[in-house]
């Protein structure tokens, strides 16, 4: 996180904020970029946010159960 803060308002927004503003960065850029022939670029994305949604799942078992 960007900033330790207890509000959950505040986490919502800083959450919202660290995906939004790389996905609109990645808008901007979508004229002038392309990805060579032969990759698909769809399975990488899928990949990596499986991969992602993995490790949070990780990271919140640990969290919450096995650092007590």
């Amino acid at each position: 996180m960007l900033f330790r803060t207890n509000c959950k308002v505040c986490r919502l927004v800083q959450n919202y904020l660290m995906v939004s503003i790389p996905i609109v960065f990645m808008m901007w850029l979508r004229p002038d970029f392309k990805f060579p022939e032969g990759v698909d670029v769809r399975a990488i994305i899928g990949n990596a946010i499986g991969v992602s949604l993995f490790l949070m799942v990780c990271w919140r078992i640990y969290a919450d159960y096995l650092r007590k």
